[in-house]
């Protein structure tokens, strides 16, 4: 530095900063000194700011500093040799002003806790690769397009613990170096492994975190995990090569638990192992248009637990995992989720109020819709399919559009399941209620289409049926339709209208263990047993290629002894293209009571003869009201 020297600033640098105003690092003449040399010169005292040309390399790290009161020295803070004292003044800092290089090689760590701990906002350089060999603890604003790296040897369970005023924005965080967890089975809200960690306390949560157009790749672990954090943004987020830990694990790649008032959006997580996306115990925090691609068959993509008042709008899901899944939450709801090729779709456990709207599912291997043992619906505009090229042998149970359950839950109950312009395609089964002694379910369901099921179109094991509208296949030698009441259940309505039934002439025995007994709407007969309804009524149904429109077994609610009288009403149903003379079939078990109203009906066989009710064996107690029918009445 030819203009130089020692102890003295030179003529030039003193003229530069003449009246106590100062150049910036673009002014600043060539001879201006690094932030390491400082105590190497005497600097006028009427000089209130400095410049400098770097921190410890020219052209790294420059800034500008000011006179202060003496403090202890540090990494952005400095003694002249006069004896006075210097302090960063920028406004923001920048880790190489604290020393940091950003080269991907040298270890950054310290100097990026320097740049935290001037409690301004931070800005990483453009394109900078800042490794780090331990946790870095933040909590002021972070932004710019810089990399944090965890570097080999890493020391920690994460690469940021956020903390304070936590903002991080633009960055990309690069987990290569972290360690795989050692813990087989990470549970959560355990941290290990993850990019970011933020972490508040019950009654004092983080205030507003935000991450903005984030990147994070190849952690062991989850990507974000945040505990006790209200009103946190997360936007623009990516992740890619997430939980690549082989132990099996539990974290998500996104996580977030207590975390009120929350808002993701613009998402995009690929290649990804364990969950995607998993809220629990959150209440008011929705994610909307957040991807995920990937997942294990274990977990689902889109994660509700205990959760209130929250849900998923315009999310996607493709790959592997489940698509979606809530449990033990309340006013939950799914809007416009799209799921492709998932090992199944959506699931809904112990859940009340949960509501989805335009749903579709497309090639689920699994179930594609689960509803268990909750309060669920509505469900409108949902489409289902199956994955049936997907399928080994005979088909699984598990390959079922919509699944009611009870999934082991004792005393539990599946209401309030409400569909509407819903449509199931290639399922094992199109809709169906289990059999559960301990479970009451309840359906009503319009507009509903099913077409091309392997066995039932819908079979419902259910206490409160109500059908309005849709069309419905069945399958060879099993009824479009099958509603059976539960052992043990109360008993309630059944009511059918305005449906459209399919179904292929079976061969040989039908489903209820008689030759020419095949029916596209078979209620009770369920391995011999009638059905407990108190109700039934159908009204403008029509059939086309069953042997009968109708075969019920029936008798009152409760104990046969004791049973309430049996309602049957049969109004304006026409029964068309059916493969045998035999219309209607009710069959009344002994000691039942009950009536039969059946008015203006048009049964017709496949040669247009008039189709047959058959009444029998007569219960303790029918009366009749066969009036207006082009029918003849067979009575057993």
């Amino acid at each position: 530095m030819a203009n130089w020297t020692r102890r003295r600033l030179s003529a030039s640098l003193a003229a530069a900063f003449a009246g106590g105003g100062f150049a910036r690092a673009s002014a600043l003449p060539p001879e201006a000194p690094l932030f390491k040399e400082l105590g190497d010169f005497d600097i006028p005292p009427h000089l209130q700011r400095i410049a400098t040309s770097g921190h410890g390399r020219p052209g790294l790290g420059g800034g500008v500093y000011r006179r202060c009161a003496p403090a202890p020295a540090n990494r952005a803070r400095a003694f002249s040799a006069d004896g006075a004292c210097w302090e960063l003044a920028d406004l923001q800092v920048a880790p190489e002003q604290t020393g940091a290089a950003g080269d991907g090689r040298d270890d950054d760590h310290d100097a990026l806790q320097a740049a935290q701990a001037l409690a301004r906002p931070m800005v990483l350089g453009q394109g900078r690769d800042y490794r780090v060999s331990s946790t870095l603890s933040l909590g002021v604003p972070v932004s710019g397009a810089g990399r944090i790296t965890a570097g080999p040897g890493f020391r920690g369970d994460v690469l940021i613990h956020g903390r304070g005023a936590f903002r991080l924005k633009d960055a990309t965080l690069d987990g290569t170096g972290l360690p795989r967890p050692l813990r087989r089975w990470i549970g959560a809200g355990d941290p290990a492994g993850c990019a970011i960690f933020l972490e508040g306390r019950p009654g004092s949560p983080l205030d507003q975190p935000q991450l903005d157009g984030v990147t994070i790749r190849n952690t062991p672990g989850g990507g974000l995990m945040a505990k006790y954090a209200q009103g946190i943004r997360i936007w623009n987020f990516r992740a890619q090569n997430v939980q690549n830990n082989p132990a099996f694990i539990t974290s998500a790649v996104i996580e977030l638990y207590r975390c009120d008032d929350g808002e993701l959006r613009d998402c995009d997580i690929r290649n990804y192992g364990w969950k995607g996306y998993s809220l629990g115990a959150c209440k008011r925090t929705v994610a909307t248009n957040c991807l995920a691609e990937g997942g294990n068959p274990g977990h689902a993509a889109h994660y509700l637990d205990d959760c209130e008042d929250c849900g998923f709008v315009n999310c996607r899901h493709s790959g592997g995992g489940y698509a979606a899944k809530a449990s033990n939450a309340r006013r939950v709801w799914f809007h416009g989720y799209r799921s492709s090729g998932s090992a199944g779709g959506l699931q809904v456990q112990s859940c009340h109020d949960v509501e989805a709207r335009d749903i579709e599912v497309v090639d689920s291997i699994g179930a594609a819709f689960v509803v268990s043992a909750s309060t669920a619906g509505p469900l409108v505009g949902c489409r289902l399919s199956q994955a049936r090229a997907a399928w080994t042998g005979p088909p699984r149970t598990g390959q079922i559009g919509l699944m009611l359950t009870a999934n082991g839950a004792r005393d539990s109950q599946v209401s309030g399941v409400a569909l509407d312009d819903f449509e199931v395609s290639n399922g094992y089964f199109g809709v169906y209620a289990e059999p559960s002694a301990a479970c009451r379910v309840e359906i009503a369901a319009a507009n509903v289409r099913i077409a091309a099921p392997a066995q039932y179109g819908m079979i419902l094991f259910a206490a409160a049926v109500a059908l309005r509208g849709g069309e419905i296949e069945g399958a060879p030698g099993f009824p479009a339709l099958a509603v059976y009441s539960n052992a043990g259940d109360t008993g309630g309505a059944v009511t059918l209208s305005g449906l459209t039934l399919t179904g292929l002439t079976p061969t040989g025995s039908s489903s209820m263990g008689a030759p020419g007994r095949a029916a596209l709407i078979e209620i009770g007969g369920d391995g011999g047993r009638p059905a407990a309804f108190s109700d039934l009524a159908i009204r403008d149904v029509v059939g086309r290629g069953g042997r009968a429109l109708l075969v019920a077994r029936l008798t009152g609610a409760g104990a046969r002894a004791a049973s309430a009288p049996v309602q049957v009403a049969l109004r304006d149903d026409i029964a068309l293209d059916l493969a045998a003379p035999l219309a209607v079939d009710l069959t009344f078990v002994d000691g039942a009571t009950g009536s039969v109203a059946a008015q203006r009906n048009r049964f017709a066989t496949r040669a247009g003869a008039p189709g047959q009710i058959r009444l029998g064996p007569r219960a303790a107690l029918v009366s009749t009201r066969l009036d207006g029918n082009r029918a003849e009445i067979v009575w057993a």
